[in-house]
Parts: C-alpha cells; sequence; structure tokens
C-alpha cells in the first residue's frame, strides 16, 4: 500500500485538555449525502455512540443543476419554531466538482432556517437538506431545491409527505430518485439518557424529493436500547445496519423492498458505527469487542454489501497498529472520501480529546497515521506574534462532497494568559480561522478567507451544493464558495 504524504503530529493528550474542543467530521462519504458528526472530546463515551444521520452514495456521477426549484409551500410547525418551515436562498452555486478558491462568510441570524441544517443529500434533481430533530418529538425538518438557490420546506402531516412525529434516519440517492428510513422516538420514554431515535418503521421513497410514499422497512434487529441506524448507497443499491453489536442489517436495490441478510454476516464482535458507500462499494467501521488486547477500531469493506471482508490496518511505521489496550479500545466514528483517497476518523472510548485518523487509497487496506490534519500550525505556540494557543487542534471540521475534502478551523480569540513550558504567555488575542481543500486527504491547499469567519466552540458542519455551513456554540455562519 502506497502511504500518504507527510503528516503533521497532533499535540499530545495533556496540550489538548487544556483547549478542549470538538471536531466535526463530514462523513457525507460520496457525492449525493453529507452529514456531520460532533466528537466532543471532554465527555466520555461508556459505549459505542451512534453516528446521529446516515448517509452516502455513489460517487459515480454529479448531481444535475435543473429548473427554477419548486413550488413554494408551508411547513408544520415544530418545536424549533417558526424558521423550521421557512424557505431560504442561497447564491447560485457552482458547477460540479467546482475548484474551490476560497470562502466568502457571513454570520446567519438566530431565525434563519439554514441555522437547523443538519445534512445535505444531493441527487440528480437537485438536493433535499434534512433538519436537526426537534425538542418536543415533532418532525424532523426537511427543505428541497432543484437548483441549489431556493430551499424550500416540505410540509409534514399532509397527503404523500413525511407523517408528524417522526426522526429521519437517512436519505439517499437511488437509481429511481430518493430513499429514506424514518425512525420513531417513543423507545427513549424511560431511557435517561437516550441518544436514540427510534427503530426503524418505515422506508419511504421519492422519484421528485416532494411526494413520498411508504414502503416497508427493513428488519433490523433491534437492540434494546435502540442506538439508530446508519444508511449508504453504493453500487449496487442501498445498505443499511443497526448501531452497536449484535448488528441488523439489510440490503434494497432502490428502497421499493428490503432484504435482510443473515446473522454472521459481519464477523463476531463487529459493533457497527459508521457506514459509508463510493463508486467503488461499501465501507463499514465501528469496533470489535473482545475481551482479549486483539479488538478496537475495524474497517471492513464490500463490494456488494452482502459479503464483507476486514481492511487490515497498519501502524504509522508500517507495523501492526495499536487498536486496543488493557484499559482502552479505540472506535472508528466516520470517513471522509474524495476522488483519490479517504480518511477515517476514530477515537479512543476511555481516553477523550485522542484522535485516531487513518487514510486508505480505496478502502481495503488502511494506514493510521500520525497527526492530522498535514496544515500549518498544529505545533506549540511560537513566540513570533501567533495567536494560536497551545494543544488546538489546526481543524475543527472535515466535510467532503466525495470529490473534494475540505477542512475548516474556527477561529479563536483567546482572552486569558497561555501557558507554554512552564510559563505565561499574555494579551494573546485573534481570529485564526482557515481552510483548506483536498483532492486525496493528503495533500492540501489554503483557502482565502473573506468576510466574517466564524468563532467559538463548533457544534456541526455541514457541505451545501455551494459553500460550508458551520454551527458553533457562538453562532452559525455559512461560507460561500469562491471559484476565482
Amino acid at each position: 500500500m502506497t502511504g500518504p504524504a507527510s503528516f503533521h503530529r497532533l499535540p499530545d493528550p495533556a496540550e489538548r485538555s487544556r483547549g478542549t474542543r470538538a471536531v466535526i467530521v463530514g462523513v457525507g462519504l460520496a457525492v449525493f449525502v453529507l452529514v456531520a458528526l460532533v466528537k466532543p472530546w471532554d465527555t466520555l463515551r461508556p459505549t459505542v455512540s451512534p453516528a446521529p444521520e446516515a448517509a452516502a452514495p455513489s460517487a459515480s456521477a454529479p448531481p444535475s443543476r435543473v429548473g427554477a426549484g419548486v413550488t413554494p409551500s408551508g411547513s408544520a410547525a415544530t418545536g424549533l419554531g417558526p424558521a423550521a418551515s421557512l424557505a431560504f436562498r442561497l447564491p447560485d452555486p457552482p458547477s460540479w466538482p467546482a475548484d474551490w478558491r476560497g470562502l466568502r462568510w457571513r454570520r446567519l441570524g438566530t431565525g434563519d432556517p439554514m441555522t437547523l441544517v443538519a445534512s445535505i443529500a444531493r441527487w440528480n434533481q437537485g438536493a433535499v437538506a434534512v433538519g436537526i430533530d426537534p425538542p418536543d418529538g415533532s418532525t424532523t425538518p426537511v427543505w428541497t431545491t432543484g437548483d441549489g438557490q431556493l430551499w424550500e420546506p416540505l410540509p409534514a402531516g399532509v397527503d404523500s409527505t413525511f407523517p408528524t412525529g417522526t426522526r429521519i434516519l437517512g436519505i439517499v440517492r437511488t437509481t429511481g430518485g430518493l430513499a429514506a428510513l424514518l425512525g420513531r422516538d417513543d423507545r427513549c420514554a424511560d431511557l435517561v439518557p437516550c441518544d436514540a431515535t427510534g427503530s426503524p418503521f418505515a422506508g419511504w421513497v421519492s422519484a421528485d424529493s416532494r411526494a413520498w410514499a411508504p414502503r416497508p422497512a427493513p428488519d433490523l434487529q433491534p437492540l434494546e436500547p435502540w442506538r439508530g441506524a446508519v444508511m449508504a448507497a453504493g453500487p449496487a443499491g442501498l445498505v443499511t445496519a443497526s448501531v452497536g453489536s449484535p448488528t441488523g442489517m439489510a440490503i434494497s436495490v432502490d428502497g421499493d423492498a428490503w432484504q435482510n441478510l443473515p446473522a454472521g454476516t459481519l464477523p463476531a464482535g463487529t459493533a457497527v458505527n459508521a457506514l459509508a458507500g463510493t463508486d467503488r462499494g461499501y465501507l463499514l467501521g465501528g469496533t470489535l469487542v473482545s475481551s482479549t488486547r486483539d479488538g478496537g477500531a475495524v474497517i471492513l469493506w464490500s463490494t456488494d454489501g452482502r459479503t464483507w471482508s476486514s481492511a487490515p490496518i497498519t501502524g504509522p511505521g508500517g507495523g501492526p497498529a495499536v487498536l486496543a489496550t488493557r484499559d482502552d479500545v479505540s472506535v472508528i466514528d466516520g470517513f471522509v472520501t474524495s476522488m483519490e483517497g479517504i480518511l477515517a476518523h476514530g477515537s479512543w472510548v476511555a481516553t477523550p480529546g485522542v484522535d485516531l485518523w487513518l487514510w486508505s487509497r480505496d478502502g481495503r487496506e488502511w494506514q493510521v497515521i500520525d497527526g492530522f490534519p498535514p496544515l500549518p500550525g498544529d505545533g506549540p505556540l511560537a513566540t513570533s506574534g501567533s495567536s494560536r494557543p497551545v494543544g488546538r487542534p489546526t481543524t475543527d471540521a472535515i466535510v467532503s462532497d466525495g470529490y473534494w475534502m475540505t477542512a475548516i478551523r474556527v477561529g479563536v480569540t483567546v482572552t486569558g494568559p497561555v501557558h507554554v513550558d512552564g510559563g505565561a504567555v499574555s494579551g494573546i488575542s485573534g481570529d485564526d480561522a482557515g481552510a483548506w481543500t483536498s483532492f486525496d486527504g493528503t495533500t492540501w491547499r489554503a483557502l482565502r478567507l473573506e468576510g466574517d469567519p466564524p468563532t467559538g466552540r463548533p457544534q456541526r458542519a455541514v457541505m451545501f451544493p455551494g459553500g460550508v455551513l458551520v454551527v458553533t456554540q457562538a453562532g452559525t455562519w455559512f461560507g460561500q464558495a469562491i471559484t476565482d
């Protein structure tokens, strides 16, 4: 296996603890579906956490640019407020795949419906935006577009749309349009905390993104408590799996009918946490539950979704990778794809703040990399005017459209003294936001920034057809792509 280019080493865990950040990994692992995972490193995860959304279809063809959008319509009210029922408009996005040269940032108002978007599903007639789940149990908001400019809300609880009180587990492109898995929220009634939606109870399909029809759902043999599901699309159709272990799996050509896969499809002890589709097949990530020290992060690949093979993982120096210890175990959280390479992100369950990054050319062989990303400025604070505090990760978010990866660094202002090698450096302040793009996950080019870059602790990031949405605890920003 040909290894990646040289990577800068991330600060050690002790340094990171001085300024805990959230790393957001975009796992929209192909052209059409883009989602994000938030990993709060100061929170100990006692079990494998599910991806909050599901994703990822084939990158075999770019989405088409069609029409002037859709007919405006209302949307049922949700616990997210009136913004969930409002349309929004963006500048005309560049044709896909565009070579971004910069990002023009603007801060969004608190009532802007874009602040609610959690993922984007692109298909050959436009795109679908899926919102965050409302806190009151009402329907997940959805917006659709035909041209990437006008995004109209999809009404809930009326004929040919999703029923009220449901959660959208995933939307992916199919050969005939789009497919969705919906879940209920009733399994969380007696569970505190509960990070789950309900077990999938219905599959839905659409030929135009506006009118949806119910279909039988796959039987994923749900566990108690239900931890969610992941779904991906690839060259053989759709694959879905329940999160955790043991895992139920099913496949479908187009979402109209599902075939359950037999027990034992995956190696014994595999706990699923992430699923992705590429133009070559499918990737599954998670951890291997074992009573010995040979467990830890695991990646499997498949060309058809039926038969899965374990992908070998080597360490930075080429020897066996250390993926579990007596006291800790690693787990794969998500994937990010590009046209010439794939990144997998993982973490250590009992050691918050320690990243695990892996790189692969095609998903069949993986190499642990010393540190990620290979961008400037991830070392100790310099004495020559640098405003970056010790231990701050170079990147806060990585998103992808399946062709290009985009790394985002959110700006930070340091108001107090920063301790460097036992000494305090005071009076440090400033904005150090940055962005880079890569076609393979190893070679990165800086993007120029204009406008008002985001600041604050990152919570999620979403790649739109013509830009990047970044949500932090301080607000929401949209970076419009610059191509000249």
